[in-house]
């Protein structure tokens, strides 16, 4: 399992390394960032103190915790992301960036008030690891928050079946027509480890982490997506209004989930 977790760590790095000025002048635009941004923010509205940011990359997210007027510990295992974050908030006393491994962290135990973690779970083999880490570095009562791409969403289903049945085919079609151009951009090697929401938030209390609050986002139409991007965009756009929805929200192909650590028995 430990050279497993090596070999798609550094998949993993080499696809974010190459992505990196991507995610330092685009991410912000994009609108599924930008939904995901919002939840996760009113996620900690009133919150205080020092938060660790694992996987801040070029340090998007980090610009809206600022605002929170949380203290920011931005960690990366990209070293190209962390020079495009340093370059943001090189004068910035309350941000502090550190290269890590999330299964891994640097830092002492119950150090940190808060801890968020989007979009890195899915690049590990097994959540549990980095669920230690973010339990042991958070303080009793402290929240964390998560964003995971979830097994349930259609959006899931449908680019699983398009890319595995269809995409071959569709790709050879096109490259018989002179129009197909192989991506350039580095392959991962291995489809995401996406999460059903009641799996994750079971895992989640075997480390001491209580789900508070959940809610799904990005409500992406394949292969609507591919044929018309605007009116994909204007859907997902007001499907994303239904984030909380039992009865939509489902649909939906990121979860996120902000948890609390217990507090020990006597200040409970």
């Amino acid at each position: 399992m430990v050279s497993e977790s090596r070999a798609l760590k550094q998949k993993a790095l080499t696809l974010f390394e190459y992505e990196a000025e991507q995610y330092a002048t685009l991410r912000e635009q994009e609108q599924g960032f930008r939904d995901q941004l919002s939840i996760v923010t009113r996620m900690l509205a009133g919150k205080r103190g020092t938060i660790l940011d694992i996987g801040c990359a070029a340090g998007s997210e980090m610009m809206a915790l600022r605002k929170m007027q949380l203290r920011v510990v931005g960690l990366d295992f990209s070293a190209c992301m962390l020079r495009y974050a340093r370059e943001r908030f090189s004068g910035d006393p309350n941000v502090e960036l550190c290269q890590g491994d999330a299964e891994s962290v640097p830092f002492r135990s119950e150090s940190f008030d808060h801890v968020t973690c989007l979009g890195v779970m899915e690049y590990l083999p097994d959540y549990r690891p980095t669920l230690q880490e973010i339990s042991r570095v958070l303080r009793p009562g402290g929240s964390a928050v998560f964003s995971v791409p979830t097994r349930i969403s259609p959006y899931y289903v449908t680019t699983q079946i398009f890319d595995r049945f269809v995409g071959p085919s569709w790709r050879a079609i096109k490259s018989l027509g002179g129009r197909w151009t192989p991506p350039t951009r580095p392959a991962l090697g291995h489809a995401p480890n996406v999460c059903t929401p009641w799996g994750f938030r079971r895992l989640l209390r075997e480390f001491g982490l209580q789900p508070q609050q959940s809610a799904f986002s990005n409500f992406f139409v394949h292969p609507l997506d591919r044929i018309s991007p605007t009116g994909h965009d204007r859907l997902a756009g007001f499907l994303e209004r239904f984030s909380s929805s039992i009865i939509i929200g489902w649909t939906g192909s990121q979860y996120l989930v902000c948890a609390r650590k217990a507090l020990p028995n006597r200040e409970r």
